[in-house]
């Protein structure tokens, strides 16, 4: 009877402040805690389950407003609470059964804390110096700071290749049901991911695509079996139309870049490949529609703008975004270049120039860090499992989606996107966890 106390407890508590919720609390508030606290007792009962909840929230979630700071929102979506719900019933049961491990070691988790620890100082140091508020700026970091402990939590939980298999499911069933929203908002305007809030993210909904995307394709390309091949061949090709409707520009950049990163790793039915690769470029060129073609193009028009020693005719939002790379880069960064200003007290198109500016060169260099050390895993993934059909797709669609998505950074916010940058760590996680699980398997 002991052993169930804690459970219990645990339970009462859940129940208590669930009812205080629904009477002391507006609807919307209520409704944030009481979903809480189910999925605080569904994390409990099963992990699996938890973050089954956390990917199918990751794009179907809404969002409100904490708080405010130029040009930039300090928001809450719901999977925010959730993730933050999961890992401490996580905690809990780590403190119930002693047999399951703190904290999984991986080549990432040096980098990650030299970021979090560079950002966290960072914060201080801005609030201390008037740079930035105090808990805007802390609220930045913990956002890096919540990505990251969803990429602990999936080193940690998966032990076999039915949970990764089971996880690309539910993947797959997201990206299926994102792509069909999609669908429903072409002819109303630029597509965006669900309850984006008052203004939409074109970008968001292209970064979402590039990660999951080509996971899917590469896995699409590498597994056996033709009609599972066919389906997720099929999944991909699907969300091209609502993708190229997005007009994200950045998404546009990232894609290319992530195709040929593809292209170039990708050693199964290489000939094949060739020739899918050759004739997707000559569709992709006679049948272009006219809207993506115009997209590009408007970039090109407007006011003609020194760039480079040359003179180049840019439409409006870009030459404004030069302009503030040039104020932040040749203003602002100078002034506290090792460290930042803090973040959130900066904002600018562009991931990089927001973390020089932000958390100082140290920060940016950590970040780095932190990629080339993924990078890293993923070409010792493609050595040493070699034979590993799943494990090639996986590896090597994440590795190729992340190409796109730091080139999808020179003009987007990317690396603090939730949408974007939730299902990046979920599926690092279980990159990192592939040899382990091979391991496992030959045991």
């Amino acid at each position: 009877m002991d052993e169930y106390l804690p459970i219990f407890i645990i339970f009462f508590i859940v129940v208590s402040i669930a009812a205080a919720a629904l009477f002391y609390s507006t609807p919307l508030y209520a409704i944030f805690i009481v979903s809480g606290l189910f999925v605080f007792v569904a994390s409990f009962v099963s992990i699996d389950l938890g973050l089954t909840i956390i990917i199918i929230a990751m794009m179907f979630s809404p969002e409100i407003n904490v708080a405010e700071v130029p040009k930039r929102s300090v928001v809450i979506r719901i999977e925010d609470i959730f993730l933050i719900v999961v890992f401490f019933s996580w905690i809990v049961r780590m403190a119930i059964d002693k047999e399951l491990g703190l904290l999984e070691t991986t080549p990432i988790n040096v980098p990650i804390f030299c970021f979090i620890g560079a950002s966290l100082i960072s914060s201080v140091r801005g609030a201390l110096l008037g740079r930035v508020t105090f808990i805007k700026s802390i609220f930045f970091s913990l956002k890096y700071t919540e990505y990251f402990l969803l990429f602990f939590m999936i080193c940690n939980h998966i032990r076999t290749r039915k949970q990764i298999k089971y996880y690309l499911g539910v993947f797959v069933l997201v990206f299926i049901l994102t792509a069909i929203y999609g669908f429903s908002q072409i002819g109303s305007g630029r597509i965006s991911t669900p309850f984006e809030g008052k203004s939409s993210e074109p970008a968001t909904y292209g970064g979402y695509i590039i990660i999951v995307g080509m996971v899917i394709l590469s896995c699409a390309w590498h597994v056996k079996g033709i009609f599972l091949q066919l389906f997720l061949g099929g999944c991909f090709l699907f969300s091209i139309p609502p993708f190229l409707h997005s007009l994200s520009r950045a998404s546009y950049m990232g894609i290319i870049p992530a195709f040929f990163a593809f292209f170039f790793w990708t050693k199964k039915n290489k000939f094949f490949l060739v020739i899918a690769v050759m004739l997707a470029m000559v569709i992709s060129v006679a049948f272009m529609p006219d809207f993506v073609k115009n997209r590009v193009k408007e970039t090109f028009t407007g006011k003609e703008k020194p760039i480079a020693g040359q003179a180049l005719k840019l439409e409006e939002s870009a030459t404004e975004r030069i302009d503030s790379w040039n104020r932040i880069l040749l203003n602002k960064w100078p002034k506290q270049p090792l460290l930042g200003h803090g973040p959130g007290s900066l904002f600018v198109d562009g991931q990089y120039v927001t973390f020089l500016a932000e958390n100082g060169f140290v920060g940016l260099l950590f970040f780095v860090w932190i990629f080339m050390t993924l990078f890293k895993v993923c070409f010792d993934n493609m050595k040493l499992l070699k034979g590993d059909d799943l494990a090639q797709g996986i590896t090597i669609g994440f590795a190729s989606g992340m190409v796109g998505l730091l080139v999808h950074a020179l003009t987007a916010n990317t690396f603090i996107l939730i949408r974007v940058m939730e299902p990046l760590w979920f599926l690092a996680g279980i990159v990192v966890s592939l040899p382990k699980v091979a391991q496992e398997n030959v045991g």
